[in-house]
């Protein structure tokens, strides 16, 4: 049977492990097989068993599955992955309105940013030492050893050995650029002032058409204006701000819609030719009048003419029109050549009608640019001589245009002198006049003319923009009475639902990928030499690091002699973890042997690490023979 001693055993295990063999020695150790109990044997032999469990422990592994390489391959990954994400937010933010981020994207870049520096600087603190211990395992020199070393340790050291550094250094000295990341990233995104031209569906409220006697009455050939016609004249001379009912628009809107308008129905015009001769003669005439000025004991004859009225009351009774008469003068006068020129007079009806406005909506807020004529509108009978003077005429438009009338009434006249050519001083205007006049003048006077001539531009475009502007507020006002549908034509609402365009200025984020692809170089070329410091791990058993008990053991320091050298740092601390070191003075024998130690023994001190009790602080100007 298995009787055997606890020395004995001690003894045989001191063999297994000097041996490195699993198998006794002595012949008497195996059991024979009729014998043999694996229970009783597992009982009888405890030590061995022990020594099996960790020969296992301490077996060399080496492996691709190794836990650190693969972390830092993977913190290369994560690394290559934020540069990716912040690809993705800069193309995200592009053209993107500012108030649509509540974290602005250089928050995101920067997090982005610091994540990829973090995670390269780990892959590199495990790359590094794995590159060493697979130079030493290749072989190397101790010069080579240690320039490599240098080269992971810190940039300074790595840029000492230039040409020298290897790819340790390329890879220590591109993840300390990597601090370059950041700003190149922040600078990638920027802010500016986009406009945006977007379609949109508008929903607002506005008459077509002024209610049947918006504008007030006639009464004995009198025209009373009522409330909201007064209201609408007042706003248009403060030049106070079309307001619409709608849902404000974000930005500028453009829409076109139907409102109320005047369009011509018919015109007639009458043209006198003038020559020069009738420039210098106080007798020549022109237009339909003479206009005597007192001043000048003279009569004029007619520059410029404007008005705008309501239907001649001489006229028989018919639906409601404003009169528009324009007089035009002009002629040439060339350095060479003769003088010709004309005055043109044209007389225009113009009746309520539905327009179709392009508009400019700013809030709420719209402006008028153009207009187009859709339709007649309703429209009621004028007053007329012909009717008994106390019957109440209801007027949709009259009093309105009256109220134009006063503004764009203008009448300047021409007084001639003989042998005198015609100078700015021999104008005059009609004093009769309410308003307008010298505006007018100055307004629509052709100064592409001045020094050859003298012209005027034609106002009609800007009166009747003018007058349609009236009814156009009328359309707003009136779309928010209550009986409004009873007092226009069948089949018209006021509520109207427009497509059109909206344009927004707004602050929006650029993204500048020049900036971006200046980083992803810098961390391309980071990867690509960190990379290549993870070859080999998987020839390196449990992948060590550069610690200074790994390092210990690798040089079988005596202090670490107790230590099996397979177990790496975690076993010199399991081991021997309680040992105090310091650095410092050691004092050791040296000699030619043993037998000679009294003839040839003396103490030799150098520097190093042992145990404590061992080890001297060195004093200033000591000196070291090893």
């Amino acid at each position: 049977m298995f009787n055997v001693s606890a020395t004995a055993a001690d003894e045989k295990s001191e063999q297994i492990v000097t041996d490195g063999s699993l198998t006794p020695t002595d012949s008497s150790f195996v059991p024979s097989p009729t014998t043999q109990d694996p229970t009783k044997a597992t009982r009888t032999f405890p030590i061995l068993g022990q020594i099996f469990d960790r020969r296992l422990e301490q077996a060399w592994n080496a492996s691709v599955l190794s836990i650190r390489p693969l972390l830092g391959l993977l913190a290369l990954i994560v690394s290559i992955a934020c540069m990716l994400v912040s690809l993705a937010i800069l193309l995200a933010s592009d053209d993107q309105p500012v108030t649509d981020w509540t974290v602005q994207p250089t928050v995101y870049l920067a997090i982005a940013s610091a994540l990829a520096n973090t995670a390269l600087g780990f892959s590199r603190f495990y790359a590094v030492p794995l590159a060493w211990w697979y130079s030493v395992s290749r072989g190397n020199s101790i010069k080579d050893l240690e320039r490599q070393w240098e080269a992971g340790y810190s940039v300074v050291l790595a840029l000492r050995h230039n040409v020298h550094m290897g790819f340790t250094g390329f890879a220590t000295l591109l993840v300390a650029l990597m601090i370059l990341d950041g700003p190149l990233l922040q600078k990638a995104t920027s802010v500016r002032v986009a406009t945006k031209t977007t379609n949109v569906t508008i929903a607002l409220k506005l008459a077509p058409e002024l209610p049947s006697g918006f504008a007030g009455n006639v009464i004995n050939s009198a025209t009373w204006p009522s409330g909201a016609a007064i209201q609408i004249s007042n706003d248009w001379k403060m030049r106070a701000p079309i307001v619409l009912e709608m849902s404000p628009c974000n930005g500028t809107c453009r829409v076109a819609v139907r409102a109320p308008g005047v369009t011509r129905s018919n015109c007639t015009s009458r043209t006198w030719a003038i020559t020069g001769e009738m420039i210098y003669d106080p007798n020549a005439t022109w237009g339909n009048w003479r206009i005597y000025e007192p001043s000048l004991q003279k009569l004029g004859n007619p520059l410029l003419f404007t008005s705008v009225q309501n239907r001649d009351s001489g006229l028989p009774p018919g639906p409601e029109l404003a009169q528009l008469d324009i007089g035009l003068f002009s002629f040439d006068s060339p350095d060479i050549g003769p003088i010709n020129g004309s005055y043109v007079k044209t007389v225009c009806d113009y009746i309520p009608a539905i327009l179709e406005y392009d508009l400019v909506i700013t809030g709420k807020q719209a402006a008028i640019e153009n207009s187009r004529t859709v339709g007649l509108a309703n429209n009621t009978l004028a007053y007329s001589n012909r009717l008994p003077r106390e019957q109440v005429q209801p007027c949709t438009i009259d009093s309105l245009t009256q109220f134009l009338g006063l503004f764009v009434t203008a009448n300047a006249s021409l007084y001639t002198h003989a042998n005198r050519p015609v100078g700015a001083e021999q104008w005059a205007m009609d004093p009769t006049a309410m308003s307008g006049n010298a505006a007018a003048v100055g307004k629509y006077l052709d100064y592409t003319k001045t020094g050859q001539g003298l012209a005027f531009v034609d106002p009609t475009s800007d009166i009747i923009n003018s007058l349609n502007e009236l009814l156009f507020r009328g359309g707003v006002v009136a779309s928010g009475w209550a009986n409004i549908t009873d007092l226009t034509d069948e089949g018209l609402s006021v509520e109207q639902v427009l497509h059109g365009n909206q344009t927004t200025t707004q602050n929006v984020y650029r993204s500048d990928l020049r900036w971006f692809a200046g980083a992803a170089v810098l961390e391309i070329l980071a990867v690509m030499f960190v990379l290549p410091l993870f070859f080999g791990w998987w020839t390196l058993g449990n992948a060590p690091l550069l610690s200074p008990m790994e390092l210990g053991l690798a040089f079988d320091a005596p202090c670490l002699k107790e230590v099996n050298s397979a177990t790496g740092s975690s076993g010199v601390v399991q081991k021997v973890g309680d040992v105090h070191l310091k650095y410092g003075a050691i004092h050791t024998m040296n000699g030619p042997g043993i037998e000679d130690v009294r003839e040839s023994e003396r103490m030799v001190c150098r520097l190093g690490i042992a145990e404590s009790q061992n080890v001297q602080k060195p004093t200033r100007g000591q000196h070291f023979e090893v």
